[in-house]
């Protein structure tokens, strides 16, 4: 089979066409990644439609050109993002070198806001927070996620990352959202501290209508039972412009209690992506 490469980017992506000029994969710089953790960070990004149709030593040959142009351009690290649709291409890459360290699946909700039911808070009162908060909700979000044995994140492992890594990325993406004009953030304080957190940020459209991501859903261990996720999800649905609108709510596979919250909810199951590095 002939393929094409294409080189861009002043040599940092790489894109593989078919003789016909369909995209078959590509490595592209992720310049974020790279300028945040001070390493050369790519994307692996395949078109499993096309490739699936191929042979398999084909695919294996588009692959080992992407291997190697990574290898040969300095790429510290790279990251493939897979769908579980697309599980049987997971055997080639793990060949590569690509190791699985993390999950995502996606729960999709149709909310309707006049028919939602609305909480109140058990302990403190709701506010939506200023700079004079920042601090203390730093202080939940490392406590939640970077310092919580119990969460487990790729931003975690100590084979790619340092603590100080996945405290600076906690901090910087909690930082970067609160800051964000579009985020509605709102937290519960008692006794003038933040004890529990929760954000809803735009992120496009599900079936013409406005999709919501929930984001950074926190509460101190001394406050859980509370149930103040659900009076922070009220009062954040009444800062929703939309009447009609769909939420988000990713979690990760290894997050168990809160895949059977969502499952419990009857909250419709989008997508699952197993997430793999290598280095």
């Amino acid at each position: 089979m002939k393929i094409n490469k294409i080189v861009s980017n002043q040599g940092n992506d790489c894109e593989i066409r078919s003789e016909e000029g369909d995209i078959l994969g590509s490595v592209n710089k992720d310049t974020w990644a790279t300028n945040f953790f001070n390493r050369k960070w790519g994307n692996l990004h395949l078109k499993n439609e096309s490739l699936l149709k191929l042979k398999s030593k084909n695919i294996e040959n588009i692959l080992d050109e992407l291997g190697n142009f990574a290898d040969e351009n300095n790429y510290n690290l790279l990251e493939y993002q897979c769908n579980v649709s697309d599980f049987s291409l997971i055997p080639t890459i793990e060949e590569m070198g690509f190791r699985l360290v993390d999950s995502k699946i996606l729960f999709l909700t149709k909310i309707e806001k006049p028919l939602s039911h609305r909480y109140l808070p058990k302990i403190g009162g709701i506010i939506v927070p200023d700079d004079n908060d920042l601090e203390s909700i730093l202080d939940l979000t490392n406590l939640s996620f970077t310092n919580n044995p119990g969460f487990k994140s790729r931003f975690k492992n100590r084979k790619y990352f340092s603590q100080e890594d996945t405290k600076r990325y906690y901090t910087t993406w909690v930082k970067n959202n609160f800051k964000n004009e579009n985020t509605l953030f709102a937290v519960i304080k008692h006794k003038n501290k933040v004890i529990s957190q929760l954000s809803l940020r735009p992120s496009g459209f599900e079936q013409e209508i406005r999709l919501y991501r929930a984001m950074f859903p926190a509460v101190r261990p001394e406050f859980r039972g509370h149930k103040t996720h659900l009076a922070l999800t009220s009062f954040l649905y009444d800062q929703v412009k939309e009447n009609i609108f769909f939420l988000d709510s990713t979690t990760q596979l290894t997050n168990f209690s809160i895949l059977k919250n969502n499952i419990r909810a009857q909250r419709s199951l989008k997508s699952i992506t197993l997430i793999f590095y290598r280095t």
